[in-house]
């Protein structure tokens, strides 16, 4: 991608924009061309604006400097260019494309790690929400403010990212849902932290860490122009 196609205009689905920042690096990345009003930025200043932002313990020093710039060249910058969220000129400078301005423009997504205050860090919490299907079970959590079944969430799928009520979703479609949820989405968010989940019994309790992160998640739902709020059963 060149310089050329920065004002393609195509937005870029909030799955990938979530999955995208969910890594440190890749969010001082953006926070750090933000700030160029448009222009590409030398790779040699960017990587020592990313090495203030992310010390991982460590003093910014050489050593440190050499680890930031490896990894983004060969991990985030590529990453962020596939996705469409920056572009690199001929020089290979890099700079936002207009997908990427709006990206930026979310704060709830570039300045998560300014207002975390809970013992989950915040790449897990954007991992969590980079799936609508999880955004929206994690949703009717935090509004029923209680303990659900799988065949709520699974319900509340339904209405809000089939638009259907779950008597007129196809049975194998609903079954997919269920599965997805029972073996991939409700572990995850197990894994987490946020949840106790039942398998036996279906039934999946909020944690005291999910209230510690509610406010965060809250921001994250509200990025989401497809769910509209509160998201109800």
């Amino acid at each position: 991608m060149t310089a050329s196609t920065l004002e393609s205009g195509k937005s870029i689905p909030l799955d990938v924009v979530l999955s995208a920042l969910a890594n440190e690096h890749r969010r001082a990345v953006l926070r750090s061309l933000n700030q160029t009003e448009g222009e590409a930025m030398e790779v040699s200043a960017l990587v020592d604006q990313v090495s203030e932002h992310v010390r991982d313990g460590e003093l910014p020093d050489d050593d440190h400097r050499q680890r930031v710039h490896t990894a983004l060249h060969h991990l985030h910058l590529p990453k962020l260019e596939a996705c469409g969220m920056i572009v690199r000129d001929t020089e290979m400078k890099p700079q936002l494309s207009s997908s990427g301005r709006s990206a930026a423009e979310m704060p709830a997504v570039l300045n998560i790690d300014r207002v975390m205050s809970s013992s989950i860090d915040s790449d897990t919490v954007l991992g969590l929400c980079a799936d609508q299907h999880r955004r929206i079970a994690l949703a009717v959590l935090a509004n029923e403010q209680r303990s659900l079944t799988r065949n709520d969430l699974t319900k509340a799928i339904a209405k809000h990212n089939h638009h259907v009520p779950v008597t007129e979703m196809p049975k194998e479609r609903l079954s997919e849902v269920q599965i997805s949820l029972h073996h991939v989405h409700l572990p995850k968010i197990e894994a987490a932290g946020l949840v106790n989940y039942d398998q036996e019994r279906g039934l999946v309790e909020p944690t005291e860490q999910f209230e510690e992160v509610q406010p965060q998640l809250s921001a994250l739902f509200e990025a989401d122009l497809d769910l509209e709020s509160p998201v109800e059963l």
